[in-house]
């Protein structure tokens, strides 16, 4: 479950990115004088860029009946090798919270404090000063498919699936076969999880193919067209601390990654009961070392 989710909110971020980065070619489409006006002041300060992804576990993360982060994501985007690396942190990592008096799961500091202090928690636990965070729910995939018109995949086999304790209840119906998906069928196709040959290879696979359909029909006219819709989505369905300007930075960049290449890691420890409850005891040393390694401080 927890690979699931780690790859359903990827595909929301790189759908945000890809989105952003459009917005340049959408101004050029419609009309601007000199579109590369635009890109003036852009360029970020440093060669990379680290900010926290996170995915809450409600559909509107701006509701105040939003409780715990299901995915924590250092995402890092490298400028001029345009290498994304992804940092996995495990939600129920046992953690110290600001103004807490016992260490706790740290997916408990974004029902607390929300992202932001979530991003102060996992500062601290890597004596790193990262700036940014983002946090999503998957309704904006929902919106961003909609708003171009929907997206053509090959469904791989036949999708039956139903939740009724969901909320709202999730019913996944999708037959085999090349097909236009909307935003409600897109959702169904992106959360099935049963059936694939090669289990979460084959999950993460079809997700991949999503992703690269949905930069596909960005750039055609429909999907240009729809680009202001999908950035509409973007105010209601996410809440994040960094500029717009690096999005769009992010986004002119990321159009031309191969994203099969990927790295992904996940932070080293070992999971551990502590008064019956579950936790991922994280190794201190050994997660700071590998925060520094991407050139992350």
């Amino acid at each position: 479950m927890a690979k699931f989710f780690k790859a359903f909110f990827i595909t929301l971020l790189l759908v945000i990115i890809i989105a952003a980065g459009m917005l340049v070619f959408t101004v050029s489409k419609l009309g601007a004088d000199n579109p590369s006006d635009i890109l003036e002041g852009l360029k970020a300060s440093n060669d990379n860029i680290t900010f926290l992804l996170m995915g809450a576990d409600k559909l509107d993360i701006n509701s105040k009946k939003s409780s715990r982060s299901d995915t924590m994501i250092l995402f890092n985007f490298n400028y001029k090798t345009d290498k994304i690396s992804l940092i996995s942190i495990p939600r129920d990592s046992r953690v110290s919270i600001d103004g807490k008096r016992n260490k706790e799961k740290l997916n408990h500091s974004f029902s607390y404090g929300g992202p932001e202090l979530t991003l102060k928690t996992v500062n601290e636990m890597f004596g790193t000063n990262i700036p940014y965070y983002l946090a999503i729910d998957y309704d904006f995939v929902k919106d961003s498919v909609d708003a171009v018109g929907g997206v053509e995949i090959d469904v791989p086999m036949d999708m039956q699936y139903t939740d009724e304790w969901d909320e709202p209840p999730l019913v996944i119906d999708l037959k085999q076969g090349l097909q236009t998906l909307d935003g409600n069928k897109a959702i169904g196709f992106l959360r099935f999880r049963h059936g694939y040959k090669d289990a979460d290879l084959g999950r993460v696979g079809a997700q991949r193919e999503f992703v690269s359909s949905f930069i596909h029909t960005l750039k055609t006219p429909r999907g240009i067209l729809g680009v202001p819709k999908i950035l509409n989505s973007y105010k209601l369905h996410t809440k994040t601390n960094i500029p717009f300007e690096n999005l769009v930075e992010m986004g002119k960049n990321i159009t031309r990654c191969d994203l099969s290449n990927m790295e992904t890691m996940t932070l080293p420890g070992n999971p551990k009961y502590i008064n019956r409850i579950s936790y991922f005891i994280y190794d201190k040393e050994k997660s700071r070392e590998l925060v520094r390694s991407l050139g992350i401080e």
